[in-house]
């Protein structure tokens, strides 16, 4: 059952899609080259603009960090130890989850059902295809 509105001719498709050694465009077009260097040069603002922004959030950035030390100094607190302790309790928690997934066994038993799966879904289509 072919439908011969759909078959294209052989040297129509290669045209279409550029596959002819003759057909390959060239990579320096003289005329945009030509035409990029007649634009504006355009740098320097945005230069000297990107360079005072990256130093003001940098200063911003540490101003910061300077206060919370200075704050954690002047009320005893230590933030860091805080977040140490956090960190600590999350990987307790999650030590047999992590310990489990880097099991040996583990990945091959995810790459064994990902073949399986794969193998059977072509066996199924197969079988369809032929009743």
């Amino acid at each position: 059952m072919s439908d011969d509105r759909l078959l294209v001719d052989e040297h129509v498709l290669r045209r279409a899609l550029r596959l002819d050694a003759d057909e390959v465009p060239s990579r320096l077009d003289p005329v945009l080259i030509a035409a990029a260097a007649r634009l504006p040069a355009q740098g320097r603002n945005e230069l000297v603009i990107a360079v005072l922004v990256a130093f003001l959030g940098g200063w911003v950035w540490s101003e910061g960090f300077r206060a919370v030390a200075g704050l954690a100094a002047i009320s005893g607190l230590d933030p860091l130890a805080g977040l140490i302790r956090l960190v600590a309790a999350a990987a307790v928690f999650l030590a047999p989850v992590a310990e489990a997934a880097t099991h040996p066994a583990v990945p091959i038993a995810i790459l064994t059902a990902a073949v399986l799966a794969v193998f059977f879904e072509q066996r199924g289509r197969t079988h369809a295809a032929s009743s």
